[in-house]
């Protein structure tokens, strides 16, 4: 800041290295556990946490929506909710359409605000959501209720990843939906990328311990 204000002819910072760190695994919630919690949930806590789960969008992302970002299939996430205050750009600078599943299109519909335009989030004084703190204070005690292990609720977005390539979806559709370059996508989610080949590439190994030949292919 003091070189860039004229302070300093130099950063004296710039010298200094970064202390490398190691990255927490991604913990997503199975899908029993996301049935669970979402049970315990209503209101507008219910909306934001099936939309969190059903899009993977960021905690950010699903703040700022309004209803003019709906139009029946797919949600247009270009702005973020950043200290309280709405920023016309995302994390990434770029802006996404996101397919929307059948259930989360249905928790929508049944969204009370949804005649009134405006905010998708609105608070019971009839004002937009501007944090996530009383939704993460519901969160807290839907997992409680539901018998599930404390993962905060960004968790959502790496379940929808993970739940996502289980069920088969193609890892360049799901980096779209979320936002991210297929390499960060495979970089976090790579180990729950499940080929069709994976019990012949296994039964080849114990062919060829047993037999010392290569299992065919056919």
């Amino acid at each position: 800041m003091a070189k860039k204000n004229g302070y300093a002819e130099s950063n004296p910072a710039k010298e200094l290295g970064q202390e490398k760190h190691q990255k927490p695994p991604i913990d997503p919630f199975t899908r029993s556990e996301k049935e669970g919690i979402l049970a315990e949930l209503d209101g507008q806590a219910l909306t934001y946490f099936t939309l969190a789960f059903e899009t993977g969008a960021r905690t950010s992302e699903l703040l700022a929506l309004s209803w003019d970002d709906y139009d029946g299939k797919r949600l247009i996430i270009d702005k973020a909710m950043v200290r309280r205050k709405v920023k016309l750009n995302t994390k990434t600078h770029s802006t996404r359409e996101v397919l929307l599943t059948q259930r989360a299109k249905q928790v929508l519909r049944d969204c009370p605000t949804r005649f009134k335009g405006g905010p998708l989030f609105v608070h019971s004084l009839g004002g937009p959501y501007l944090d996530a703190d009383d939704f993460n204070q519901q969160w807290r005690q839907a997992l409680i209720n539901a018998g599930v292990r404390y993962r905060r609720g960004y968790n959502c977005r790496h379940t929808y990843a993970s739940l996502g390539l289980t069920a088969g979806a193609k890892p360049g559709f799901l980096s779209q939906q979320l936002g991210h370059t297929l390499e960060m996508f495979f970089s976090n989610y790579a180990k729950y990328i499940k080929s069709e080949d994976d019990d012949l590439e296994l039964a080849k190994i114990d062919a060829y311990k047993k037999t010392g030949q290569k299992l065919d292919r056919n």
